[in-house]
């Protein structure tokens, strides 16, 4: 699908979802990617948090967090704003057609 790696839709079970289900569509492929890729950031936050309340707080700490975590999940970040800009389309062809 649309500039998105099969490891990345391997890792996160996307392709499972969609070889047995017979309701799958396209809207759905996107929702599922979504829905599996929402525990990254949850994780990422909870490391947020434990940078920022740890001793010696800084910008640059903060800095070099949000650095890694762009560097390490950028596969993830942009198929997640792949996927919301794919579910709007399609809604807005839903809605306009």
């Amino acid at each position: 699908m649309k500039n998105i790696s099969n490891e990345l839709l391997e890792k996160y079970n996307v392709e499972k979802y969609v070889e047995g289900n017979p309701d799958y569509s396209e809207k759905s492929f996107w929702m599922v990617l979504l829905q599996n890729t929402d525990h990254v950031f949850a994780k990422l936050f909870e490391g947020f948090i434990d940078t920022m309340t740890g001793d010696g707080v800084n910008v640059g700490n903060m800095v070099k967090f949000f650095k890694e975590v762009k560097t390490e999940y950028a596969d993830v970040m942009e198929a997640r704003k792949t996927a919301r800009e794919e579910i709007n389309r399609i809604e807005g062809e839903t809605t306009n057609g």
